[in-house]
């Protein structure tokens, strides 16, 4: 799991409760305050795919300090978002198996996710 007490150092604690509208994912292009909101965002279902896909081992306490795998966990967001979250009843863009190309773009990202030095417990 995340330490919190170093994400919400990352992301700031001024926007609890504060609803920012979704621009895109592109995390160098946001204003300070929706990228902490959006950082907020992406850890709890961070912490929803660990729990889930059963990843403890492969995605690292400390992975919002790591660009690559952020941008890796990111994008398996927003894909997960419109695949499983389409307001549209367009559920997976309309493909037949999204869910389960979804799940194998999980397993394909799983080795870019994990950060050897730090899944001892230690940030490096």
């Amino acid at each position: 799991m995340r330490d919190d007490g170093e994400l919400e150092g990352l992301v700031g604690d001024e926007l609890v409760g504060e609803v920012v509208p979704h621009t895109g994912w592109v995390w160098a292009a946001m204003e300070p305050a929706e990228r902490r909101a959006r950082m907020r965002e992406l850890a709890e279902w961070v912490d929803w795919l660990i729990d889930n896909h059963w990843l403890h081992n492969t995605v690292p306490p400390c992975w919002y300090l790591h660009p690559p795998v952020r941008e890796h966990l990111t994008a398996l967001y927003v894909g997960w978002v419109r695949i499983y979250c389409a307001e549209d009843g367009q559920a997976g863009g309309g493909r037949d198996l999204a869910e389960a190309e979804w799940i194998a773009t999980l397993h394909n990202f799983a080795p870019y996710l994990q950060v050897a030095t730090c899944l001892s417990g230690g940030h490096q």
